[in-house]
């Protein structure tokens, strides 16, 4: 899955991940967030994590764009069961945003 794919689907993420933000294209260091970019100095995309204390940590730093939004999926796929049902129903978006570069 590369970014485009991953940017179609990510509405569908909205009532499934809660209070998590997506950072899209940028590294993001706000609490409960998590995203993927690309590292120009490095020439990696990385995956990252941001927990409510806002501790970054990078998942995983791989040269294949693909391999880097499988990874971010497996984590918004993983939160949402964490999150199941929490929000569902209530009609409120503001604790999931999309940040884009």
């Amino acid at each position: 899955m590369n970014k485009e794919e991953f940017m179609s689907m990510a509405d569908s993420f909205r009532e499934e991940i809660g209070r998590w933000w997506l950072g899209i294209g940028i590294e993001y260091f706000d609490d409960y967030s998590m995203g993927c970019f690309y590292d120009k100095e490095d020439g990696k995309w990385k995956v990252y994590i941001n927990n409510e204390r806002a501790r970054h940590h990078i998942r995983l730093a791989t040269e294949s764009e693909e391999e880097a939004f499988e990874e971010l999926l497996s984590m918004v796929i993983l939160n949402a069961n964490a999150n199941e049902g929490i929000l569902r129903g209530m009609g409120d978006d503001r604790h999931f945003r999309i940040v884009r570069e």
